[in-house]
């Protein structure tokens, strides 16, 4: 009986199916890792300038044991923005596979009509303060498929049957729908530095930003697609800096590693929790009364974004000490 090694050979060189991809695995293994000893070192500094933003010193790789999570997600929320971004160029990229005996112009009319009765509903809708997404969803849906199925047979009802083409157009506009709402949540916040806290001039010019970007996929998809590569590069950059961005408190937060999670896993029965904003080898400890929310948590970053060190450390300090003032109330 030929030894185990030489049975492993032997099956893997007669069975066709295995030894190729084996051999793809060997050889596509080095990417990856290549990958992540590029990115690891400037993960690594992100990580302490957000730790210098707390006025805390860098944390040695030996015992930032769990840094490595927040390499992976980084690069995880890096391509789902990616993704997000690209839905323009794929949808207007689907209909014109769908519908290839329809016209070129007739196709980017209805993309067109679709993407902006859908971007004019959510628009009065979030203007008019109504609150309520689910108003944005259905009329958005229901009237950008309606004006898109129009646009794209010639003629409203009854001279024509519209029905299948505004079917197909509602799912187009949902598409859009959840594409823009996703980035309004994503996209807002960067802006709200340039707009002094007027948030009414931050949806309206994000909504007409997005609307450029929608009307630059319709027209050309391939552009559309370059378009949201930058712009996923700038998120990216933004989100990533200690100074403007909140990449590394999310990760830690995803974590249970701090970035705003409660600082105790068992907290007296109190109103509010205490939090740590920092990680747990470097704890930096705030009492909220509203929880440790996500929300409460950037609030508290956004506090020390903009000090110099010892104003940063000031504010810090008068946060131990609310922090030791409840724990005396607790005991």
């Amino acid at each position: 009986m030929a030894p185990a090694p030489s049975k492993l050979g032997w099956l893997l060189k007669q069975n066709k199916r295995y030894a190729p991809l084996l051999d793809t695995i060997l050889k596509l293994a080095p990417i990856p890792l290549a990958i992540g000893a590029v990115l690891a070192l400037p993960m690594l500094f992100i990580f302490n300038g957000y730790l210098g933003q707390l006025n805390q010193p860098p944390i040695p790789v030996s015992q930032a044991s769990d840094w490595v999570f927040l390499l992976l997600f980084g690069i995880l929320a890096s391509a789902m923005f990616a993704v997000i971004v690209l839905l323009p160029a794929v949808w207007t990229t689907v209909v014109r596979w769908n519908a290839p005996t329809m016209p070129e112009r007739k196709i980017k009319l209805a993309c067109g009509v679709t993407a902006l009765v859908t971007v004019l509903v959510v628009a009065v809708t979030l203007i008019a303060d109504l609150d309520r997404l689910a108003i944005a969803f259905i009329g958005g849906t229901v009237l950008g498929g309606m004006a898109g199925g129009w646009a794209a047979t010639g003629r409203p009802p009854p001279h024509k049957d519209v029905f299948a083409p505004s079917a197909g157009f509602m799912l187009s506009a949902f598409v859009v729908l959840i594409w823009l709402v996703l980035l309004l949540s994503l996209l807002s916040p960067m802006f709200e530095a340039f707009a002094n806290g007027r948030s009414h001039l931050v949806l309206v010019g994000t909504l007409v930003l997005l609307l450029a970007m929608l009307g630059l996929s319709i027209v050309k998809p391939a552009l559309g697609a370059i378009v949201g590569a930058l712009m996923t590069g700038y998120w990216v950059a933004e989100q990533a800096s200690p100074d403007r961005g909140t990449l590394i408190a999310s990760a830690l937060y995803a974590a249970d590693l701090g970035g705003g999670r409660p600082a105790h896993a068992a907290q007296p029965d109190a109103l509010g929790e205490i939090c740590n904003l920092g990680v747990d080898e470097r704890p930096v400890l705030y009492f909220e009364v509203a929880g440790c929310s996500r929300a409460a948590a950037y609030r508290r970053l956004r506090a020390l974004k903009g000090n110099n060190s010892i104003e940063r450390r000031q504010q810090i300090r008068r946060w131990n000490m609310r922090v030791a003032e409840q724990g005396a109330r607790s005991r």
